[in-house]
């Protein structure tokens, strides 16, 4: 099911399937938001930039918090997928990488608020690699 990750309704909706589950939660939820539009600065709108931001950090940071309670019952693990951009800069890349830096710091800051309630957050990193 795809979902519209800047939009808590469409968010909310996904989640409501988990009341099947009762009482067991998930044991996982991965995010892996993200898309990547590389541009130079002069030529970039303030909407993409922030459709980017948007689905990066802000669809990330909705999504984690909307799974927290299922996450919960089952003392479950958040998946935060970041990427290479969230530790290095790249030309034209800024809206990417500050959307993935921000994955960082949420996934940093949240894994130590829901430790104490039995929840694991950690960060996996997405690269491509030449197969030829």
């Amino acid at each position: 099911m795809a979902i519209d990750v800047q939009d808590r309704n469409y968010i909310e909706n996904a989640f409501q399937v988990t009341s099947v589950l009762g009482e067991y939660g998930l044991t996982a939820v991965i995010n892996c938001n993200g898309i990547a539009l590389l541009m130079p600065c002069e030529t970039i709108t303030t909407k993409e930039v922030q459709a980017v931001i948007n689905t990066n950090l802000i669809g990330t940071f909705l999504t984690s918090q909307e799974s927290l309670p299922f996450l919960r019952l089952a003392k479950g693990t958040l998946i935060n997928i970041a990427s290479y951009g969230g530790y290095l800069t790249m030309p034209f890349g800024y809206a990417y990488c500050a959307g993935k830096f921000g994955v960082e710091a949420l996934s940093n800051s949240l894994r130590v608020e829901v430790k104490p309630q039995g929840i694991n957050v950690v960060i996996g990193v997405f690269y491509l690699k030449n197969l030829s």
